[in-house]
């Protein structure tokens, strides 16, 4: 009798445990968490910032002065590399990603809208200022798509590799407004996709030497 009191008591205590073990290390993924989403915020709202100040700048050039390209050009540059920085944090929190999940929904968000108004400011900069810095429009699929991923990682091997390259990654799945209206005017139906400056639509997996030679062409 006194044994199987003392197996009862040696259950509950292990049970007691595994709970305490349990609601400790949800706790701390919580705070990552928060720490995380706190981070990414102030990325994007740092971004949101430079992005306007863009703007500002352009609208006043261009009502006071009679060229403004070179300086925009320039600060357009760095727009894409503050936006290229911001997508692999992103990337790299929502795959460490425990609690909060419409939290990152919305950061990822933010940064789709941020990622069309910076490939609206490239269309305007190459008509009005003939700019030929490259950029590349890049739709993924996140479920079950391994060649997503690779296309993912060539695409960031060849932006860090080509001087002035922008990269606008977008989840062909993602519910918002501004994917779909991408996604309805080239007619993106299958990922990887990827649109080069502005018009080449090309589809399925691309190595980094096809897609540079495609750029070349451009």
């Amino acid at each position: 009798m006194a044994l199987n009191i003392f197996r009862k008591d040696m259950l509950v205590s292990a049970l007691i445990i595994t709970i305490a073990i349990f609601l400790v290390g949800f706790y701390l993924g919580d705070k990552l968490d928060e720490f995380r989403i706190d981070d990414a915020t102030q990325l994007l709202n740092e971004g949101e910032l430079h992005s306007e100040s863009f703007e500002a700048q352009d609208e006043f050039f261009n009502l006071f002065t009679k060229n403004s390209c070179s300086l925009d050009i320039i600060r357009l540059n760095t727009l894409g590399k503050e936006l290229g920085e911001m997508g692999r944090t992103l990337a790299k929190y929502d795959i460490k990603k425990l609690t909060h999940r419409q939290s990152y929904i919305n950061l990822e968000r933010k940064y789709f809208i941020s990622e069309l108004k910076f490939y609206n400011f490239k269309k305007k900069m190459s008509e009005r200022c003939d700019n030929n810095d490259p950029i590349i429009l890049f739709f993924y699929d996140i479920e079950d798509n391994q060649e997503s991923l690779r296309q993912g990682y060539v695409l960031d091997v060849l932006g860090r590799g080509i001087q002035n390259l922008s990269v606008l990654s977008f989840d062909m799945n993602f519910d918002d407004g501004s994917v779909k209206a991408l996604k309805n005017y080239y007619g993106i139906k299958t990922a990887p996709t990827i649109v080069v400056n502005f018009e080449k639509k090309i589809e399925g997996f691309f190595s980094e030497g096809e897609l540079r030679a495609i750029l070349k062409k451009q």
